[in-house]
């Protein structure tokens, strides 16, 4: 028995160490698992002034589902990046017009579901430092169903990083 105490007291600090190590993955092995449950009960604190629309438009069962980037400032790491918007139901594309201010001349694509409207710059791209609304109005369903009674207006401000200057190029 005196041997054995005569080996804690020599790896004394080894033994605390690997105590602790084990003490540490089995937090962060209990805390992983319940980590997915603390992130769903997290509440979301929004002043009472501020306005936040997160929801889809949606009048019935024809609505936009998803607009990619979201309205606001984005930073576009493309000069000819492509703007994307989802609706619930397939739409008569024919009849949709689309426009930009400040005005660049822009190229429309449609998924072949016709669910999804690819938006980008046709030859010239979206300039730096410059604030743009997209406005794309007349937009039906091919069954007929107004997407609803207002057009949709998203707001984006092109910002480009600006590039760090790392490594031997930076002395």
């Amino acid at each position: 028995m005196k041997k054995l105490f005569e080996k804690i007291k020599r790896y004394k600090k080894a033994l605390l160490v690997l105590i602790a190590t084990f003490v540490l993955v089995f937090i962060w092995v209990t805390l992983s698992k319940k980590a997915p449950k603390l992130i769903e009960l997290t509440p979301v604190i929004v002043k009472e002034e501020e306005e936040v629309d997160t929801q889809p438009i949606v009048r019935g069962d024809f609505y936009l589902e998803k607009a990619s980037p979201p309205s606001g400032e984005v930073q576009i790491m493309s000069s000819y990046t492509h703007l994307i918007f989802k609706f619930s139901k397939p739409v008569a594309k024919e009849g949709v017009v689309v426009s930009v201010k400040p005005q660049i001349t822009l190229k429309k694509e449609w998924s072949q579901d016709g669910k999804t409207l690819f938006i980008y710059p046709r030859s010239e791209p979206w300039l730096d430092r410059t604030n743009y609304t997209i406005t794309i109005t007349n937009i039906k369903s091919r069954e007929g169903d107004d997407l609803n009674t207002r057009n949709i207006v998203h707001q984006y401000f092109n910002d480009k990083p600006v590039p760090l200057d790392v490594g031997e190029s930076a002395r």
